[in-house]
């Protein structure tokens, strides 16, 4: 039976996008042997299904729906550059989420990993660490990277604010160029009354 490699995510305005762009330029010339996420493909990732059966999106996605409309649109922050899995040994380059949304992103994470495990498709993520990928180191998974100097050089960087008003169900085909994600469905969630922090 025919499948899709499938992942639920919250894309980036295109400002937030620059800055992200803007900010891999900065650390290019200082962390080698990166590849690094095309703008496009930069986003915060809530939960990831693997391989979806076809028959079974549609109902991932009315799934994902119902969830995200019981919510509401919250601010967030990008700040600080990080690694997993720590600074002296990086694989992987992100950076941060805070704003005064976190709360409600931790909780329509938790709500959205629940359904989908419901609906027979759990991620089997036991914890939740908000970030934006930036960059992976290109050699095998024995090869890290000491990126302390970088980290503690923009401890305090950040993008600002921006607000999440929808959540994407996106498939993912990996090429030799790198993941091409499309969208397969977008839920919004309902505007709040109160103004966006600028």
């Amino acid at each position: 039976m025919q499948s899709t490699r499938t992942f639920i995510a919250i894309g980036l305005p295109k400002p937030k996008i620059e800055k992200l762009t803007h900010l891999q330029s900065l650390l290019a010339p200082q962390i080698p042997n990166v590849r690094w996420a095309e703008g496009v493909t930069l986003h915060l990732t809530l939960a990831f299904l693997g391989e979806v059966e076809n028959a079974d999106l549609n109902n991932v996605c009315k799934t994902v729906q119902r969830v995200v409309t019981a919510s509401s649109a919250f601010d967030l922050r990008l700040e600080k550059f990080g690694a997993f899995p720590d600074q002296t040994r990086a694989r992987t380059l992100w950076v941060g989420i805070g704003g005064g949304g976190l709360d409600t992103l931790l909780a329509l994470q938790a709500d959205i990993n629940q359904a989908v495990g419901d609906a027979g498709y759990p991620t089997g993520e036991n914890s939740f660490h908000p970030h934006i990928t930036i960059g992976r180191m290109q050699k095998g998974r024995q090869f890290a990277c000491d990126v302390t100097p970088q980290i503690q050089h923009f401890q305090t960087w950040t993008a600002g604010h921006f607000n999440v008003t929808e959540v994407t169900t996106y498939s993912s085909h990996l090429t030799r160029e790198g993941p091409v994600y499309t969208p397969l469905s977008t839920a919004s969630l309902p505007r709040r009354k109160n103004r966006q922090v600028p």
